[in-house]
């Protein structure tokens, strides 16, 4: 009974959220790509994978390391134009798509957290029905942002509904693919630790710092390296440029 009971409310949530989405930003499938969108389309239209190896392409930092979202550009944009070609009603349809996938994210960590279904929906509708969405929906070079928050979401579900052996490793592994998404994610061992403590209540100090130190210490590399980037190697190269020059 209560698994019938969870199937019911989770198609009534998915339809609910999707009718939201559709009736708030139908109207722009089928609008053409826009602004950076060409760019990528450029760009990943040169890519070719032969082998393994080739995969590795993605993760360049083109067309430099300041803003490094391989997964939400490079890795984005070849998967799109390999499964719907230059098609932009196939391209919006799938973008839709994902921002009813995050909208359904927020009910499963909302539900988790309040300990309740409406509660959940109420608030995961009232995230499908923030402004904000528009551009993301409307501009495809905005996955950056959406496919960062699929995966931040991700993560946090995961955190709240995995099992014990497999919460930590499954997490880490989302926080990895949101920073491949974009530096937003970075944030994100500070919402797993807020929503560990202040939601969960946990108090197992010593558990929940092994359980979370692998995100900290990796957030925390990650904003090493930009910053040496930014602040001491870019400036660098951008005066050896100009002398040469």
């Amino acid at each position: 009974m209560a698994t019938r009971r969870d199937g019911t409310w989770l198609l009534l949530v998915v339809c609910a959220l999707t009718a939201v989405y559709v009736a708030a930003y139908g109207r722009f499938v089928g609008r053409f790509f826009a602004f950076d969108d060409f760019t990528w389309l450029d760009v990943t239209d040169r890519i070719r994978i032969h082998g393994p190896a080739d995969v590795l392409r993605f993760l360049e930092p083109w067309p430099t390391f300041t803003l490094y979202r391989p997964l939400t550009t490079l890795g984005a944009f070849w998967t799109g134009r390999a499964l719907f070609g230059v098609d932009p009603t196939r391209w919006s349809m799938a973008l839709l798509a994902v921002h009813v996938l995050n909208a359904l994210l927020t009910y499963g960590i909302a539900r988790r957290l309040l300990g309740s279904r409406p509660g959940g929906l109420a608030v995961a509708l009232v995230y499908a029905s923030a402004p904000g969405h528009a551009l993301a929906v409307r501009w495809f070079s905005f996955f950056t942002i959406t496919g960062t928050v699929l995966a931040y979401f991700a993560g946090l579900w995961i955190w709240l509904a995995a099992g014990e052996r497999t919460r930590a490793p499954a997490t880490f592994a989302a926080f990895v693919v949101g920073l491949l998404c974009s530096e937003h994610a970075v944030s994100f061992p500070a919402a797993v630790t807020a929503v560990a403590v202040l939601a969960q209540g946990r108090r197992d100090w010593r558990r929940l710092a092994r359980e979370t130190a692998p995100l900290w210490l990796v957030a925390a590399a990650y904003v090493a390296v930009k910053l040496l980037y930014l602040l001491v190697l870019e400036p660098r190269w951008n005066a050896a440029r100009a002398t040469s020059t």
